[in-house]
């Protein structure tokens, strides 16, 4: 069992992202999609038995090293010391470098709402057109965790 959705959304991506000026809902519902699908909504922080990749956006340590090199002005000074080791236990801290990861894409978070639309651009550029998501999967991951809280609002 991962993480209750509406608490991973509201205390963790909703206050992270506004605090740097980096909300929008598009932005918060592409976050709540990719940790959905990462790692089933928090169930796994890290893949074993090598702790490949980390957090509930299992992020990689190359691509976490890369994000700090790259958006380093965008990272409050309160995480200058973090590691990628931080990405397992630090929420606010693996929310801020998915969000960085997307922010360094040219082209704009689809639509709020569009999940086809996430899921492409969520396979594009984060998990990759080589990586191992399927969309039956993301559909079904969206379902299982993200679905019924944007439908409650």
């Amino acid at each position: 069992m991962g993480i209750n959705t509406k608490q991973l959304i509201e205390l963790i991506i909703q206050p992270t992202l506004k605090g740097l000026d980096l909300y929008s809902p598009a932005a918060e519902q592409l976050l709540a999609l990719t940790c959905a699908q990462e790692s089933n909504m928090g169930t796994y922080l890290a893949q074993f038995p090598v702790s490949i990749a980390k957090g509930i956006y299992q992020m990689e340590d190359a691509t976490h090293d890369d994000i700090r090199k790259y958006c380093d002005t965008r990272i409050p000074p309160i995480y200058k010391i973090n590691t990628a080791n931080n990405l397992i236990y630090d929420l606010r801290y693996a929310t801020l470098l998915c969000r960085l990861h997307y922010l360094r894409v040219k082209e704009a978070i689809p639509q709020f709402g569009n999940i086809d639309a996430m899921w492409d651009y969520y396979k594009q550029y984060y998990n990759t057109p080589k990586g191992a998501a399927t969309r039956i999967d993301f559909l079904a991951n969206y379902a299982k965790y993200v679905k019924s809280y944007y439908e409650g609002k």
